[in-house]
């Protein structure tokens, strides 16, 4: 005759279970996606920064901006949609030179053009990606006048905290400096800002 425990067999089934769901849930292979490059380039005429991120992370992010998902460029987008865009940008993507002591001095870019391309990466695989250029004019940030900076930059992060943003400038013959690597920070309960200088 053979006796079944029932409290053994309850621990077994028990674990079988949970360690099933963990196996679901939390894949071995996951990967985050690509984090935002941004990189920084000065002419006589302007500051010109080209601004790329994971389309996926930006929609969770900023859920209200989702229509971003169904355009090519920034021509698709009604005025109204544009105003939207450019306000996060404000809000979130900010600059100033160093020298410059007034907090409300940083200046914000300006949303030139948006294009979404279909990218690649080892271990995400397919995903689409936003290329979103902005400019400063040479009135507003004389040449030569930006570094060293200050930036301000919490576009995505503010929500997903893990992300990372890498910041580049763009010199003679299309050489990029690598000038700071960050994932989200606070100091006094606000977001981080962070020290930009070619020649540090």
């Amino acid at each position: 005759m053979i006796t079944i425990k029932p409290f053994k067999t309850l621990i077994s089934v028990t674990c079988v279970f949970v360690c099933s769901f963990f196996a679901l849930a939390c894949p071995a292979s996951a990967h985050s996606l690509p984090g935002s490059e941004l990189v920084i380039k000065q002419s006589s005429s302007q500051t010109r920064i080209t601004l790329s991120f994971a389309l996926e992370e930006f929609v969770i992010a900023a859920p209200h901006l989702k229509f971003v998902e169904k355009t090519s460029s920034l021509g698709d987008l009604t005025n109204s949609q544009v105003k939207q865009l450019s306000s996060y940008f404000n809000q979130h993507f900010k600059i100033k030179p160093l020298n410059d002591e007034q907090d409300d001095q940083f200046i914000s870019p300006r949303l030139d053009a948006i294009e979404i391309q279909g990218a690649f990466n080892e271990h995400v695989g397919q995903y689409r990606r936003v290329e979103a250029q902005f400019s400063v004019d040479s009135k507003t940030l004389p040449y030569n006048s930006l570094f060293p900076a200050v930036l301000h930059f919490d576009a995505i992060l503010h929500e997903i905290r893990s992300h990372r943003v890498a910041v580049f400038y763009e010199g003679e013959q299309n050489s990029k400096i690598k000038l700071v690597d960050f994932v989200y920070s606070e100091t006094n309960g606000k977001p981080a800002t962070h020290l930009l200088s070619p020649n540090s």
